[in-house]
């Protein structure tokens, strides 16, 4: 400890001796700077990733994503602007936008990214040395009356302290970067949470429109079965058909009411489902109507590598930079066996006192080496689970590819299913509607009677909605197809950096006129 006596002139004072004593130990810094270029992390390849992750060549239904499309136009620019060019509806457009800006889980993710950069900063200002300040106050008054002795103390003290443990192996820093990581984890799983957003509101709202039609038809349909039944009944006391008919059409118009019935409370499912999506209690557009088209989904030509597109998936990608974290977090835990560096410093001095000159000063500068050594069975144990930690987000990430690679080529099979079907549902669709022009000129010619008339009616309702039916089918078909896209149909091509050097975007300040209640507790 060493004492000297200072006149205190400057407010910064202190803050300048204390850094003059650490510039003067400025000779630690250079092995600090060798071991911390050292103890850094190899992160795997992207092609080192695709091999031990048995990514394959060519799709198995490459031939079907090449006939599924119906426009030659691949160059979408993100998740969103695919989403409006696969389907062209206004109504369809703000719904997505509102759903994007005010659905909780979004929100929740977007509050993820915050706390993972709040994390980051953390584990990076951890390498720096910490400061605190003090100011004390010391005031008694002691009377000894046997030695005719009194003593008053009054002093006024400041002081400044710092400590700093020397990151020699990079084991904080393996920290700071590992949180990196984790910020761009949660960008993507927040990415990945829009994807499906879109394709959930597209479900829902696409559902919507075909069932509203469809409760329009079969009240039609019902409307002709409670004729059929009366005029079926009107026969059968005129002794012209027997009771079985009767029982028949009755038991038609009973089964088709319930239909109705079932499809109304569907209707009202999906309903409540879109409004929690929006997280609203009102939908901005009228459900009851009924001369809504469904129009053709532009789906674009692929004819991307499949590594290319499975690395492009935001989940992919988000499970990518989880084990990337895991091999920081695993390096961590193995930097924790090694000795640690501390440096610690203490600077005072006495700006009151009435015994003491003002301005005395006292500072002292220690230095520590620990390492290890009762504790260290723990510390194995802590390195062992976070080895064990990268193994299981390795094989996450090994599920994750296998259940996009699985999508893709259902949703290929799929669109092609439902455009095959949907183009049989139409032929069908015309057959009926031409027999039942030709069918109403016969019976405005009495050559059939209205029973007859009203089932041929029936036959072109039922296929009408049939239709509608494989035209849902056929945009579901579509909304399967963009997720397992992971919304890009022309993603680039996979080089070895493009993941593993990414870096940390900046945060978007986009103003949000939307009032968030959750800021106001």
């Amino acid at each position: 400890m060493r004492v000297c006596s200072v006149v205190f002139q400057y407010p910064y004072y202190l803050i300048a001796m204390i850094y003059l004593h650490i510039l003067r130990m400025s000779f630690m810094t250079i092995p600090f700077i060798c071991f911390y270029c050292i103890g850094c992390v190899n992160l795997p390849k992207e092609s080192d990733l695709a091999i031990k992750t048995h990514t394959p060549r060519v799709f198995a239904n490459k031939d079907l994503l090449e006939s599924i499309a119906t426009t030659k136009d691949n160059e979408y620019k993100d998740f969103k602007s695919t989403f409006f060019m696969l389907f062209d509806d206004s109504v369809l457009n703000e719904l997505a936008n509102h759903a994007l800006q005010q659905n909780t889980n979004i929100k929740t993710l977007e509050s993820n990214i915050k706390q993972a950069r709040a994390t980051a900063k953390i584990n990076t200002w951890n390498l720096f040395p910490k400061a605190n300040a003090g100011l004390n106050y010391n005031y008694s008054d002691n009377n000894y009356k046997q030695i005719q002795t009194n003593i008053t103390q009054n002093t006024t003290n400041m002081s400044l302290s710092f400590s700093w443990e020397v990151d020699l192996f990079g084991k904080l820093n393996a920290l700071r970067l590992s949180s990196k990581q984790q910020i761009l984890q949660s960008i993507y799983n927040l990415q990945a949470a829009q994807v499906i957003l879109l394709g959930d509101i597209a479900n829902y709202y696409f559902i919507i429109r075909q069932t509203r039609e469809a409760i329009t038809l079969n009240k039609q349909i019902t409307q002709n079965l409670e004729e059929i039944y009366k005029l079926t009944e009107k026969k059968y006391h005129l002794g012209l058909v027997g009771l079985d008919s009767v029982a028949t059409t009755k038991s038609n118009y009973l089964t088709q009411k319930n239909t109705t019935l079932s499809l109304e409370y569907t209707l009202e499912q999906n309903k409540n489902a879109l409004l929690v999506l929006l997280n609203a209690n009102t939908l901005n557009f009228d459900i009851n109507t009924d001369n809504y088209t469904f129009k053709t989904p532009q789906i674009p030509h692929v004819d991307s590598m499949p590594t290319n597109v499975l690395f492009n998936r935001p989940d992919v990608r988000a499970s990518v930079f989880a084990l990337n974290s895991s091999l920081y977090q695993r390096y961590n835990k193995k930097m924790a066996l090694l000795p640690s560096v501390n440096l610690s410093g203490n600077l005072g001095q006495i700006l009151f006192s009435p015994q003491l000159g003002i301005g005395d000063m006292v500072w002292q500068m220690a230095g520590s080496l620990a390492a290890p050594i009762l504790n260290r069975q723990t510390l194995t144990q802590d390195y062992i689970i976070a080895k064990e930690n990268t193994k299981q987000a390795f094989y996450s990430l090994q599920n994750t590819l296998n259940t996009a690679l699985a999508e893709i080529e259902n949703a290929a099979k799929y669109v092609f299913i439902t455009q095959e079907t949907l183009k049989h549902t139409q032929e069908n669709y015309n057959i009926n509607k031409d027999t039942l022009v030709i069918m109403e000129s016969r019976y405005q010619k009495n050559l059939i009677d209205s029973i007859s008339r009203l089932e041929y009616e029936n036959n072109y309702l039922r296929a009408k909605n049939t239709l509608a039916s494989a035209n849902l089918s056929k945009n579901q078909a579509v909304i399967a197809l963009y997720k397992a896209f992971g919304g890009d149909f022309a993603p680039n091509e996979l080089k070895d950096g493009i993941l593993q050097t990414m870096r940390t975007p900046k945060i978007n300040k986009q103003e949000n006129t939307a009032i968030d209640p959750a800021n106001d507790l």
